[in-house]
C-alpha cells in the first residue's frame, strides 16, 4: 500500500517498438491514513539528603489506536 501511484521502467524492450517500457508499480489506496497511537509518559525525579542520593521513575506506555491492517 502506499499514498500514491508509482510507476516503474521495464528492463525489457517493447517487441513492437524496441523502447523501454513503463508500467505501474504501485497502485495508490485511498483508504490509507496514518497510524493513530495512544501515548502516556509519566515520571518523576527525586533527591535525598540535600540530593546526595537520587533518582527517577518513570512509567511509558504507546498502543496503536488504528491500525493499517483489520485485526481477527
Amino acid at each position: 500500500m502506499v499514498a500514491v501511484t508509482t510507476i516503474a521502467y521495464n528492463t525489457d524492450l517493447s517487441v513492437y517498438t524496441g523502447e523501454r517500457m513503463a508500467r505501474i508499480d504501485k497502485y495508490y489506496n485511498p483508504n490509507l491514513r496514518w497510524e493513530m497511537l495512544r501515548m502516556i509518559n509519566i515520571g518523576v525525579d527525586f533527591g535525598l539528603f540535600n540530593n546526595r542520593i537520587t533518582g527517577s521513575v518513570e512509567y511509558y506506555t504507546k498502543k496503536g489506536v488504528t491500525y493499517l491492517v483489520r485485526r481477527l
